[in-house]
């Protein structure tokens, strides 16, 4: 049976398992109650040891098997919960998360599996007493200290899945017990699995023999062991047997390798679950928009005016339900993206020698699965930039009167048709005065121009290319990159970039992101003998304000509205658009907001407001400033949709 066709479901699934023991691993780390996580590594583990075997991918079920096995050690209480134990769990994971990687892009395998199953095995053998007694030959050996050569007869288990990983498991432990100097049969037929259960590796070595039979015994998928004093005869190696030359006697290097695998073709994972009840949803509309045109066909046969206002009506009606339920079907809770990084936090942390809790809130909202593909760059960029820039090291947090552990908060809500995503943390904050002098030692404004800023204004320098406020380069940052690709990144998202700061107490960075790309409201409005489509997302209301309420302050016009101050652009001006109105009259003011300032974008009209399909604009017209996209409307006229975060960056 040709199972290649079910490689991007598993692929798939394998991902979603893979986030839920990071997840688990994570919960072991805090201290938190074994059972519960232990519990769901073991179901992801045999999960995916079950879907490989089925796929025929043999090295990733049984690395999946030896993690088991470990688990059931920790559950079994031989072993106990530390820091080594699950820096080797997250190694685990990470060999089989590239293992599947490399299933999916079709290449060869680039873990090291004979050395990662031998690291599973021994884990902790040595602090594991065994009862067995030593066989009567191996007490029969060299006297203490003194270098003998053992013949070490291995018999592995009947139902050993991959036996040329337990024979280099097997030499790997027995080097470190000594020097081994040859195999029988060779190492090329051990590495091939030319061999039936039993095997026999040649080791020079000062240890006891019953010490080497303890050693190997402790390995998974042995049955039994016997290490024979090499002067007798019938142990010592064969003229078939290989004998090997070693260099470097106190090297542990591995004898052989088993032997690769082939990769399967190549194929990327590109699935989303969907619930059921929207696609119960999508049948069901599908069958009222049936009979719709069943009804408008008769109708239309009649020739009954009326009535056909009337069917025209209910199915504009169904027409728009189902374009919701397609849209509904796109969207994925923001816990698709936010669950990738507490594992990358925990290590970035870990790195640079500093501690902090991760705090994710609002991930079931739900945003179109397009955006939030984009999102995980930017987010990546935040958290790093958290960790390295935010924090101080717990020794600084602890003579500053702050906790030990600092805390990074990540979290999503709705406000206004938007989705707002927060990356904050309760660090050292930006630093104006270090910016301001950044700034204008780079030749960005002048000193002069520094004084008329606000803060927030100040702050987004740091997103300008090249820009960074680390005096050294590290791996993290220091190349001012990161904080550009965040904000062309919520750029293109048609999004807006805040970023809010307190020194000494944090930084708090706010991503405004449309919930779809696809169909959006907007309002239509006319600019000289031009329209244009505003998303409605980005405006809070529209007035009509009159001849007398515009006042100029310096070359601004501003005008006040509920108490609050303010200021207008003509959009005929800033879109340079010929023939806009200059009358100086009454206008239409769509109020929305730059930060914490609301602006008023100037019109001449306003045409209505629409349900659009956004189109991206291609080639040189997508670098348009203050453009994001065209949509064409009922009589086929062409209309650019305005970027408004773009616009009111401009007016920076």
């Amino acid at each position: 049976m040709d199972m290649s066709q079910y490689q991007e479901l598993f692929v798939s699934e394998t991902q979603e398992h893979l986030q839920a023991m990071n997840e688990a691993i994570l919960e072991l780390e805090r201290g938190e109650e074994v059972g519960s996580p232990l519990a769901q590594l073991f179901r992801s583990a045999h999960t995916i040891k079950g879907m490989a075997a089925t796929m025929g991918y043999d090295d990733l079920s049984h690395l999946a098997h030896d993690l088991e096995d470990l688990m059931d050690r920790v559950r079994k209480g031989d072993l106990t919960v530390t820091p080594p134990l699950v820096d080797l769990l997250f190694t685990v994971v990470d060999a089989i998360q590239s293992m599947v990687e490399d299933i999916a892009a079709g290449r060869e395998s680039r873990v090291d599996l004979p050395s990662l199953l031998a690291q599973i095995g021994s884990y902790g053998s040595a602090s594991i007493p065994s009862p067995d007694e030593p066989s009567p030959v191996a007490e029969a050996t060299a006297e203490p200290g003194a270098e003998q050569t053992l013949a070490v007869h291995v018999t592995l288990q009947a139902d050993c899945a991959l036996k040329s990983v337990r024979a280099f498991m097997v030499s790997k432990r027995l080097g470190e017990l000594g020097r081994v100097v040859g195999y029988s049969p060779s190492e090329d037929d051990l590495a091939q699995e030319n061999f039936d259960r039993e095997f026999t590796v040649f080791l020079s070595t000062t240890a006891p023999a019953a010490e080497v039979e303890r050693a190997v015994q402790s390995i998974a998928e042995v049955e039994s062991v016997q290490a024979i004093a090499g002067r007798d005869e019938e142990s010592l190696p064969s003229p078939q047997a290989e004998l090997l030359t070693v260099e470097e006697p106190g090297s542990a290097k591995p004898a052989f390798t088993a032997a690769p695998r082939p990769a399967s073709a190549p194929a990327v994972a590109q699935n989303v679950r969907v619930n059921v009840r929207h696609l119960d949803a999508l049948v069901n509309l599908t069958g009222e928009l049936v009979i719709s045109r069943s009804r408008l066909k008769r109708v239309i046969k009649d020739g009954d005016a009326e009535r056909l206002a009337e069917a025209m009506e209910d199915h504009t009606q169904i027409i728009s339900r189902l374009q919701e339920a397609v849209l509904q079907v796109r969207m994925v809770p923001v816990s698709y993206v936010f669950n990738r990084f507490p594992r990358m936090v925990r290590d970035l942390l870990k790195k640079e020698g500093k501690e902090a809790d991760l705090i994710i809130e609002g991930a079931d909202i739900e945003l179109d699965r397009s955006i939030l593909e984009r999102l995980g760059d930017p987010l990546l960029h935040l958290l790093r930039n958290a960790v390295d820039h935010g924090l101080e090291p717990p020794e600084e947090r602890e003579r500053l009167g702050k906790p030990r552990r600092g805390v990074i908060r990540l979290s999503a809500r709705r406000e206004r048709g938007q989705a707002v995503i927060e990356v904050s943390d309760d660090g050292r904050g930006l630093s104006r005065e270090d910016i301001v002098r950044r700034t204008i030692e780079q030749g960005i404004i002048t000193p002069e121009r520094a004084t008329d800023l606000s803060d927030e204004q100040v702050y987004m320098f740091i997103c300008n290319p090249g820009f960074s406020t680390s005096e050294q380069v590290t791996e993290v940052s220091g190349r001012g990159v990161g904080m550009g690709v965040v904000k062309e990144q919520v750029s293109a998202l048609r999004g807006m970039l805040e970023i809010h700061s307190v020194e000494g107490q944090g930084t708090t960075f706010l991503m405004h992101i449309p919930l779809t790309l696809a169909i959006i409201q907007a309002l239509l409005v006319g600019v000289g003998d031009e329209s244009y489509a505003v998303p409605l997302s980005y405006v809070e209301r529209t007035v009509l304000v009159e001849a007398g309420g515009v006042k100029r302050v310096h070359r601004w016009q501003m005008t006040t509205l509920d108490g609050e101050v303010i200021p207008l652009f003509h959009l005929g001006e800033m879109l340079d658009v010929p023939d806009y109105s200059r009358d100086g009259g009454s206008a239409y003011v769509l109020i929305v907001r730059r930060g914490q300032q609301a602006v008023g974008l100037v019109a001449d009209a306003i045409l209505g407001k629409e349900e659009v399909v956004v189109k991206p604009l291609r080639g040189f017209l997508g670098e348009i400033t203050g453009v994001s996209g065209a949509t064409i409307l009922g009589g086929g006229q062409v209309v650019l949709i305005l970027d408004v975060p773009a616009l009111l960056q401009e007016l920076r």
